[in-house]
């Protein structure tokens, strides 16, 4: 059976999923080795209860500073977990089951597997909005070969230390803030960046991909008929929950699938001294900060322009 590892990007505003996410791994596998990694671009945020809550370490990439995904290109590009497969995660996702082992089972041998979204047009507009402009593309590269699908870097299971050095160089500078190059042909940070580069190494023999379904949005049908019961018991579900691209703010009622992310926050404080109590003013507080980066953004920040 394969070892589980998960590596979860945190940063301050969503620090309050972050804890949701890792519980939701914790509570069905006891045994993970979890992991976050820090981006202190939005500002520095105190992790010390989460890791001995949940018996998580902080994994350190050498920046302090990431922003636009880049902290998963740094923990692809490390030789972190060599020769192991890791599970790399956004912090806006939770676990509906126990399916890694089988997830892992039936993807033996690969190198990376991605949750697919078959695009058969990858030349409409819409594409180029979320990846990359196909003929910008193919001016850099005729030679790429669209695979047929995309995919949303929030979640994969990587193997570090293969998509490094002289392979990431064009288009990734591991020393320096902002880290993205040719952002005239991939704009999209990881997202287009990733979904040119992976495959385009598969094409070459430099790495192999498992494309395989085990994501569902938070908005999407699936999630909407799935019950919470069902999600407690953790044998019916073969995927994780993303929330990305919807509404993610501390007061979690207004969020998709409210029951779901309540059950997980309520297993994590469960494992904190005082936990009732704390998770009321940590929610508190995650609302203050929402509210006062909402002044600034919409108020403020238009003034100082100016």
């Amino acid at each position: 059976m394969e070892k589980k590892i998960a590596v979860v990007i945190t940063y301050k505003p969503f620090y309050f999923l972050t804890k949701i996410c890792l519980a939701s791994i914790r509570y069905y596998y006891p045994d993970a080795e979890l992991y976050i990694v820090k981006d202190l671009l939005a500002g520095e945020f105190d992790t010390s209860e989460l890791e001995q809550a949940l018996g998580v370490k902080e994994l350190d990439l050498g920046h302090q500073k990431y922003g636009l995904s880049a902290a998963k290109v740094h923990l692809l590009a490390s030789n972190k977990f060599a020769g192991q497969r890791v599970l790399s995660l956004d912090c806006d996702i939770v676990l509906a089951g126990r399916f890694l082992d089988e997830l892992y089972a039936k993807t033996e041998g690969a190198d990376f597997v991605l949750n697919p979204d078959y695009v058969l047009q990858p030349t409409e507009a819409q594409f180029g909005q979320h990846y990359y402009d196909m003929a910008t593309v193919k001016k850099l590269d005729p030679d790429f070969v669209y695979p047929g699908y995309v995919f949303n870097g929030g979640q994969a299971i990587i193997k570090t230390g293969i998509v490094a050095g002289e392979l990431l160089a064009p288009f990734f500078d591991v020393d320096n803030f902002p880290y993205y190059r040719r952002r005239d042909v991939l704009p999209h940070a990881d997202q287009s960046m990733l979904n040119y580069l992976l495959p385009k190494l598969q094409q070459e023999g430099k790495l192999t991909i498992a494309p395989v379904e085990f994501m569902w949005w938070s908005d999407g049908a699936e999630v909407k008929n799935i019950t919470l019961e069902q999600v407690k018991a953790g044998t019916a579900y073969k995927h994780l929950i993303h929330w990305a691209g919807v509404t993610r703010v501390a007061n979690i009622d207004q969020m998709t699938r409210p029951d779901i992310l309540h059950f997980f926050q309520d297993f994590y404080y469960s494992k904190v001294p005082l936990g009732g109590l704390k998770k009321q003013l940590h929610m508190a507080q995650a609302r203050a900060d929402y509210f006062l980066r909402n002044v600034y953004r919409t108020m403020l920040k238009p003034l100082i322009k100016h």
